[in-house]
């Protein structure tokens, strides 16, 4: 029987809202979304999930329902990773496996090496581990600080649409009728949380975590789109370096694979989870 519940986490200044749905004995699985999300991004996905696991969706700082603090420099990498542990805490939960995308990726891969014991496995769609190069990471910060001012001085709505005109989202625009669903559900955002959290979990200011790949001990599945060459090259590099590593990619999908094609994303988790972790 599927559970519906929604709550606040506390962590330090920041209260998180989630949504939990399934047994509550059983397999707990952490969503994580990217950048702009929701907990909400995950229900195809949890649909076809929840009579066999327990699913929890956090929206994660500066955004959707969840609160954010007033200076961006409070939401870091660090203090993302350790609130997902202060909610495993609050739910009970000793290990989870944690399946993030794109920034939620990056939250997933960082909570995995700096809490090991508590996840039990990773599944990582359309991210990577950072930028290696010093002077990469300095553009990228000030890229997307720009970007932070432009959301506070323009609003989210042309925000919005410049987003989702860029290259990376090419295959989701030919989902007309999808990308008018989540466009719309992104105004559920606040403009000083959302812009606080790209500036706080940008790329260019988490730490490279390219050289501590070799330390992941624990089953990693990585998917991204077929048509998403930029991480279709970083998740080729990746697999050569985590040692329990799956690389899938689903065909006739971009960066955004969960929302293109929902139920060939969760028959590719499935069948990891039967194959490396257990049997429902």
């Amino acid at each position: 029987m599927k559970n519906n519940s929604k709550d606040m986490a506390g962590h330090k200044s920041m209260d998180w809202y989630y949504q939990e749905r399934g047994p509550q004995i059983e397999h707990p699985i952490l969503f994580l979304h990217g950048f702009m999300g929701l907990s909400d991004d995950w229900q195809d996905v949890v649909d076809q999930l929840a009579s066999n696991y327990r699913c929890i969706m956090p929206d994660l700082p500066g955004h959707g329902r969840s609160g954010f603090p007033i200076r961006r420099e409070m939401i870091t990498i660090q203090s993302v990773a350790e609130g997902i542990i202060a909610l495993f805490d609050k739910l009970g939960i000793d290990k989870a496996t944690v399946v993030g995308y794109s920034m939620g990726g990056r939250v997933a891969l960082y909570t995995a090496l700096h809490f090991p014991q508590r996840v039990q496995a990773l599944v990582l769609e359309s991210t990577g581990p950072g930028l290696e190069d010093e002077y990469e990471r300095r553009v990228r910060t000030a890229l997307d600080d720009d970007r932070a001012y432009h959301l506070r001085v323009q609003g989210l709505d042309t925000f919005l649409d410049d987003w989702y005109k860029a290259p990376l989202f090419e295959s989701l625009n030919r989902h007309e009728d999808k990308l008018v669903r989540l466009k719309a559900s992104r105004h559920i955002h606040n403009v000083e949380g959302l812009a606080a959290a790209l500036q706080g979990l940008s790329t260019g200011r988490q730490p490279s975590l390219w050289d501590k790949l070799e330390q992941i001990s624990v089953p990693t599945l990585l998917v991204c789109g077929a048509l998403d060459h930029k991480f279709t090259r970083i998740n080729r590099i990746m697999s050569e370096q985590i040692r329990l590593c799956e690389w899938k990619m689903i065909g006739d999908a971009g960066h955004n694979t969960h929302l293109e094609h929902p139920e060939a994303f969760t028959t590719t988790i499935l069948r990891f989870f039967g194959e490396r972790l257990h049997k429902p």
